[in-house]
């Protein structure tokens, strides 16, 4: 998970990963206060668990709509042929089902990732 705070001194954002789902778990891995040193301005500054903020992953998101694009792509080109050939309309209407599959698989992970951000907000340590 990506969390963030932000320094003091300078006003930017201090970004850092952790493989953690709220802040109990933060407090447990990484302590109560977390050093961070600012790489704009050069400070450090411990920061307690409730300073720190989970945000979106901005590349794994971008991530997310590569793999739906390909993979709607990609299932739209494995089906073409079969589209000329059928000529029940039930039939057709399934392979056109067939083609929401990639954005199913898009929103499941594009959502759990969300309430993954969301859930961390939300709880506070303490």
């Amino acid at each position: 998970m990506k969390l963030q705070a932000r320094c003091d001194n300078c006003k930017a954002y201090l970004l850092f990963h952790a493989n953690v789902s709220d802040r109990f778990e933060l407090a447990r891995k990484r302590s109560d206060n977390i050093e961070l040193k600012c790489s704009n301005c050069g400070t450090n500054k411990t920061y307690k668990v409730n300073e720190i903020r989970a945000v979106e992953n901005k590349i794994l998101s971008l991530l997310d709509v590569l793999i739906f694009l390909a993979g709607t792509i990609g299932l739209f080109a494995y089906l073409w042929p079969f589209f000329f050939k059928i000529l029940y309309i039930y039939t057709i209407a399934g392979l056109v089902g067939a083609l929401t599959i990639p954005f199913l698989i898009y929103q499941a992970i594009n959502h759990g990732r969300e309430n993954k951000v969301q859930y961390f907000n939300s709880k506070r340590y303490g």
